[in-house]
């Protein structure tokens, strides 16, 4: 359910520096018993963020495929294996991507989760959209993509990502 305040104080019009209204909306469910997804993820390390090596990485073919935010999208539970590219392995990637881990688009199309398969011997680097969660066990970890994949995630994120660059992924119910 949309919920729009009564009233907004000038210190939350300072914060967000606008007066568009859907910068105060919110989306929300009349339960007290809420949980927020950051709940879900390791306090240390919530998330590892990806990185964007640059086209002059880019290769017709290698051991080192680059998850891109065209990999995941909304209508599939898994990562997109023919949209990947490779990558130059001589670079050394950082950021190497486990079967079954929990992606979740921060650009372009904001919001879209997958849980990756690795369905070859390649290793897997994740794009600067992209970014891995972290759970505190494998139960939250398909628990929460359950989630991620709903309607309901979609919805809170639009009020977020209206007037702003990236939205505040690890705050969300």
């Amino acid at each position: 359910m949309l919920l729009c305040p009564n009233e907004v104080n000038i210190s939350n019009i300072i914060s967000v520096n606008s007066l568009s209204p859907g910068n105060f909306s919110s989306v929300d469910i009349p339960n007290s018993s809420k949980t927020y997804l950051s709940s879900f993820l390791d306090k240390n390390e919530p998330c590892i963020f990806g990185e964007e090596p640059g086209s002059f990485a880019y290769v017709s073919m290698s051991n080192v495929a680059f998850v891109r935010n065209s990999c995941i999208d909304q209508h599939n539970y898994s990562n997109q294996i023919a949209k990947e590219i490779y990558l130059n392995p001589k670079y050394g990637y950082e950021n190497m991507l486990d079967d079954e881990d929990v992606l979740l688009c921060k650009d372009a199309n904001i919001g879209d989760s997958c849980l990756f398969l690795r369905e070859t011997k390649k290793k897997h680097v994740i794009s600067s959209g992209v970014v891995k969660l972290n759970f505190k066990s494998d139960e939250d970890k398909f628990y929460c993509l359950a989630f991620l994949q709903d309607e309901y995630f979609q919805q809170q994120l639009d009020p977020l990502c209206q007037d702003r660059c990236h939205p505040i992924i690890m705050g969300l119910q």
